[in-house]
């Protein structure tokens, strides 16, 4: 599974997160016509350690996490549930046993932005994303 799925996934089981944009959580770039608010998930970077004996199989990957709302206030809101759900969360996902157990801490990336037309504000943070 890749960091991506992993922290979608991840935020689908925060209720604190579904609350304020229901299952709209979506790779980057979110579908056409998607209604606002909603999230969108990318990588930036991936990365693995590389031992004696090869590979490690535990990567870590940086992803970007972009809050899309119609007003600013409400972007950072969901950026600041967004934050408390995976600081530090040990998600170890819905397969019995699990098979996609994650770890997610918070990196120094965090910024708003809008569109041009104030139609639209952002929040974007990066979490950096273990997992086996």
């Amino acid at each position: 599974m890749s960091a991506v799925s992993l922290t979608i996934n991840a935020l689908l089981a925060q209720a604190s997160v579904t609350a304020l944009v229901s299952t709209r959580i979506k790779p980057l770039p979110l579908p056409q016509g998607l209604a606002l608010p909603a999230i969108a998930v990318a990588m930036s970077a991936e990365d693995e350690e590389y031992l004696l004996a090869g590979a490690s199989q535990y990567p870590e990957a940086t992803v970007q996490i972009h809050c899309i709302a119609l007003k600013a206030s409400e972007a950072i809101d969901i950026g600041e549930a967004v934050k408390i759900a995976l600081r530090d969360l040990h998600w170890a996902g819905t397969n019995s046993p699990p098979t996609d157990d994650a770890w997610f801490t918070k990196e120094p990336v965090d910024f708003t932005d809008f569109a041009d037309d104030l139609s639209t504000h952002r929040r974007v943070m990066s979490f950096a994303v273990r997992w086996r």
